[in-house]
């Protein structure tokens, strides 16, 4: 993994640049550059697999074409790209044996919402990891 450590991504930011990223233009065939808009869409993607769901390399192809035919349909990046991507990145975990995948368990290792501590940041951060967003801090 090219990090170096937990990257805090706000819930606006992250709202801004995954909008940027899947829009109409926001990205060539190629990954993003900054590391930032990598782990954003990377968290995206990985969103469409369950915690603990074990899954083979042809299942978890199918869950990034969906999203690829869903938010990402501008996307010029194919599913074997972005799969191997996720694996490198480290927000989703082969087995030993190379059979199956699973979406990390610690995801949020990753990217984390930082910001303000009052009652309604709370509940929206609250609600957002219900939702599946980044887990705030």
């Amino acid at each position: 993994m090219s990090h170096g450590g937990l990257v805090r991504i706000g819930p606006d930011e992250y709202a801004r640049r995954i909008k940027a990223l899947l829009s109409r233009g926001g990205l060539s065939s190629s990954l993003p550059r900054r590391e930032r808009d990598r782990w954003i869409l990377y968290h995206a993607i990985a969103r469409r697999l369950a915690p603990g769901e074990h899954l083979s390399e042809r299942e978890v192809d199918g869950r990034i074409a969906d999203f690829l035919i869903g938010p990402g349909h501008f996307l010029e990046i194919d599913r074997v790209t972005l799969r191997r991507a996720l694996v490198d990145e480290g927000f989703v975990d082969r087995d030993p044996a190379g059979q199956r995948l699973d979406r990390r368990a610690r995801l949020a290792d990753h990217c984390r919402h930082g910001g303000k501590t009052d009652r309604r940041d709370a509940l929206q951060r609250a609600r957002l990891a219900r939702a599946g967003e980044l887990t705030a801090v």
